[in-house]
């Protein structure tokens, strides 16, 4: 075989994790290259709010991410994944020289009301010098995210790390002995054979836009991705094919949204936030809409405890006696007052991907979407009804005496200011009562999955027995560290955490020429 190039350590996907780990394998010592398959870097990363998860007391940390790990994760992994933690704030100070961001820290313990949850905080790069966007992901005002990326790009750039854009790697190559030597590629068509001296790391993200995969290891179906195109499962499938366990694959950090034709990705709802921190830093939001199941009966909390994670579980409950999942789809119900108050849906995504190259931008009043289509429209519940019936994913189930009973329960629940069938929070109630009347079909929704192949605190890949596939590495979200709850901004932190570490283990393998 005829190499086409040769590298020390080759890092498959160019996103937070990928950068990072190419960064601390060159500062390492070791010759780099990147691969990405999609014509820029970014992936699902560079849409992020950008947020980023670091410890700052050690001890309660680990308190903290053994109730919320529910037992999936053992205590030398939670040790190993509090210490990368508890380097971030360092690391994104001294990245930051080199273009002279600045960064502005949250004061934000962890989401959830475990004990030791004061030992986490996180940080947002907020300004970056001359920094206006990217001509692939335009930055807007909440999407820190592409700032934090140009940290990583600027760094990247500074230490002339090689990396090829519109790039898909096929298989990774051994040799006789089964020691990994390099990988098969394609570059616009043409094959690659790139020699990797050392190791190579994956870090090409989940499989949110992987259907089979889907099908195989999520319970509900069908379960829409909202992020970026490229995640359809290829880390997962390269390391299988060298024989790695993989973990986590249930876990999806996931909501509720919307999906419609012309449109390859799903919509979100426009809740953000966690009800831990709301009346605090931030305000309860009034959520103007209820949700209801495909016979019309309202079936769980609509403002969960952090609105952009867990939200799409009660979604899939099974139902024997009607059997399918009677909450896929489901249906938001609000009135004209409700929708006023809030855009119901907050679109992500690389704009190449929105018809005609431009993200879409969901109207303030909800009106563009009721001319669209996609908001029912109707001056009575009882034609509200009618009309979602109608609809071909009801299944001809929507019964209008059930929703009447749901909506009259429900404004009894506003007025007396406690909501005891699902304990939505007191202040974000809001009644629906006030003609015209409005529906949307909804969907569980995934911002990113978490599972593939299981690491070990070095971030090498595992087999099947438990042992490191020796110089295969993995980092980010490609068998995260997230099995059971989410934490907020913590893929980004674990990004950061796991590009450090398995760039720099990788940089000290031995070398086979």
């Amino acid at each position: 075989m005829k190499w086409s190039y040769s590298f020390d350590v080759i890092v498959v996907g160019a996103g937070f994790a990928g950068v990072r780990a190419a960064i601390a394998a060159h500062d390492a010592g070791s010759k780099v290259i990147i691969l990405e398959k999609m014509s820029h870097p970014g992936g699902i990363s560079v849409m992020s709010s950008g947020a980023m998860l670091f410890v700052q007391d050690k001890k309660s940390a680990r308190e903290y991410f053994t109730h919320l790990s529910g037992g999936r994760v053992s205590a030398e992994m939670i040790s190993a994944f509090v210490e990368g933690l508890s380097h971030n704030l360092s690391d994104v100070k001294n990245l930051a020289k080199i273009n002279g961001a600045s960064f502005m820290i949250r004061n934000r313990p962890g989401l959830y009301p475990f004990p030791g949850r004061e030992g986490l905080n996180s940080l947002i790069v907020n300004n970056v010098p001359g920094f206006n966007e990217f001509s692939w992901y335009p930055a807007i005002k909440n999407y820190n995210g592409a700032r934090l990326m140009a940290v990583l790009l600027d760094n990247m750039s500074f230490r002339k790390i090689k990396m090829n854009c519109s790039t898909t790697v096929q298989r990774i190559i051994q040799n006789k002995n089964n020691q990994i030597i390099g990988l098969e590629g394609e570059t616009n068509g043409k094959k690659a054979y790139i020699k990797a001296k050392k190791a190579i790391i994956l870090a090409c993200g989940g499989f949110e836009f992987d259907e089979w995969t889907k099908l195989q290891h999520l319970e509900a179906s069908p379960f829409y991705g909202i992020g970026s195109l490229s995640s359809t499962g290829d880390g997962i499938r390269l390391a299988q094919s060298l024989g790695a366990r993989i973990w986590h694959m249930w876990q999806t950090h996931n909501s509720y949204g919307f999906k419609y034709d012309g449109f390859q990705m799903a919509f979100r709802n426009s809740i953000a936030g966690n009800m831990l921190s709301a009346g605090k830093n931030t305000r309860v939001p009034r959520v103007p809409w209820i949700i209801v199941d495909t016979l019309g009966k309202r079936f769980m909390n609509e403002l969960p405890f952090y609105p952009q994670d867990t939200g799409a579980r009660p979604l899939y409950q099974y139902d024997s006696y009607l059997p399918g999942f009677p909450g896929i789809p489901c249906y938001l119900i609000f009135d004209e007052n409700g929708r006023k108050i809030r855009p119901i849906a907050d679109p992500i995504g690389f704009p190449e991907h929105f018809p005609n190259g431009k993200r879409y931008k969901w109207s303030a009043d909800n009106n563009k979407e009721i001319e669209n289509g996609w908001i029912l429209k109707a001056d009575s519940l009882e034609e509200l009804a009618y009309k979602i019936k109608s609809m071909p994913n009801n299944r001809k189930r929507f019964e209008f005496s059930i929703l009447d009973e749901t909506v009259k329960r429900w404004n009894s629940a506003v007025i007396k200011g406690n909501d005891r069938e699902y304990l939505r929070h007191a202040e974000s109630l809001v009644p629906v009562k006030a003609p015209p009347f409005y529906a949307m079909e909804a969907w569980p929704v995934i911002t990113n999955t978490q599972g593939g192949p299981e690491h070990n605190r070095h971030r090498q890949v595992l087999d099947a027995e438990g042992k490191p596939i020796p110089r295969l590495y993995t980092a980010g979200e490609l068998g995260s560290f997230f099995g059971n709850i989410y934490e907020g901004s913590g893929n980004i932190g674990e990004c950061f955490s796991s590009g450090r570490i398995s760039g720099a283990a990788a940089a000290v393998e031995d070398t086979i020429e």
